[in-house]
């Protein structure tokens, strides 16, 4: 068969087989010299009818797959991908092929183009990870319930403690006790929650709706908050309650009078800029840069890098902008095509 010098160089790519192939009654006959291809399929040089599947004792269901395929595409008149397995001396190879008819050759027989990529290294990755997070999620699981339970357990202790104290110094040490055990307690929900980030579809979320629940289930009396969004609706990882219930968390931890909150949003050339601020002390200019990219993280910032996660595995970023000793002002840069205005009451 006579090609191009274009396409005869995209058939002799090396990593992956490339030809033209014909469907001739219930075989599929490549008819493309390439030698690459030939070597793969275990051809020789001038045999009459170079099958395009190499030798195998399941052959007729694999030209079928093959053939059905091939229909597939004519029928649609577009590219069709599908997996196949195929066993060389007793090693389980798995292989993605994609199909594009292109006409009907002079014999009568349908043409058509293949690529076929042995992709087994890919999918026994996908299986060995498949299987760590498996476990990871196993083991998981029962650390946390373990440990939970033993928390409880010291919690009881401590109460039971509080009624054979009786000094002020003693008293002291077990509310320092109980503390603790609190800020144990929160960081297993953290790693609870921060578990479920990515493991579902993003979807369209309404900023303000996001912000009146979180409310509603944290007590909105604690503090001012003053919404200006105009209808926006994000397109992120349905986390977004959190990450909001998080900021807020960060706000009473920092300033515990009349504490205040303002979320507003700015279209900018960039997206749009998602704007949480509050009227705490702030950070100091040597916290700002590595708040959220330390690799070690302080548990008192756990929530801001939490947040920091959640916007990232939805294309979002955050950096503070406050001025240390007004406000802590978080920015959020939201992408084009991530938010939109509904104009729906």
């Amino acid at each position: 068969m006579d090609t191009t010098p274009g396409l005869q160089s995209v058939i002799d790519s090396p990593g992956v087989f490339r030809g033209i192939a014909e469907v001739v009654d219930n075989d599929i006959i490549d008819i493309t010299d390439n030698p690459s291809t030939s070597g793969f399929l275990k051809q020789k040089k001038g045999t009459s009818r170079p099958r395009i599947m190499p030798g195998t004792n399941d052959l007729v269901r694999h030209n079928h797959t093959w053939i059905r395929h091939c229909v597939e595409s004519r029928s649609l008149d577009e590219p069709v991908s599908f997996e196949y397995i195929l066993w060389f001396d007793e090693d389980e190879r798995t292989f993605s092929a994609t199909v594009r008819y292109l006409c009907v050759s002079v014999c009568g027989y349908p043409r058509f183009a293949y690529v076929i990529t042995d992709i087994t290294d890919r999918k026994r990755l996908e299986h060995q990870f498949a299987l760590t997070r498996k476990k990871l999620d196993l083991m998981n699981i029962v650390a946390w319930h373990e440990i939970q339970n033993k928390i409880n357990g010291i919690r009881g202790y401590v109460d039971l403690s509080k009624d054979l104290i009786s000094d002020k110094k003693g008293m002291a040490f077990i509310e320092a006790e109980e503390r603790l055990l609190k800020q144990i307690h929160d960081l297993l929900q953290y790693t609870t929650e921060y578990q479920k980030i990515g493991t579902l579809p993003r979807q369209w979320m309404n900023v303000e709706d996001a912000v009146r629940r979180v409310l509603s289930r944290s007590g909105g009396d604690l503090f001012r908050i003053g919404l200006d969004l105009d209808h926006l609706e994000i397109f992120c990882d349905p986390t977004l309650d959190k990450m909001f219930a998080l900021l807020i968390e960060y706000t009473l931890k920092n300033q515990s009078t009349d504490p205040e909150v303002r979320i507003t949003c700015t279209e900018v050339p960039d997206g749009l800029h998602l704007v949480y601020e509050d009227n705490s002390a702030g950070l100091p200019h040597n916290r700002k840069e590595d708040l959220f990219t330390r690799e070690v993280v302080r548990a008192q910032d756990y929530c801001i890098a939490f947040v920091h996660d959640i916007l990232e595995c939805s294309r979002m970023s955050i950096r503070e902008t406050g001025e240390p000793g007004r406000s802590a002002r978080f920015e959020i840069l939201v992408p084009h095509g991530l938010f939109r205005f509904t104009g729906v009451a």
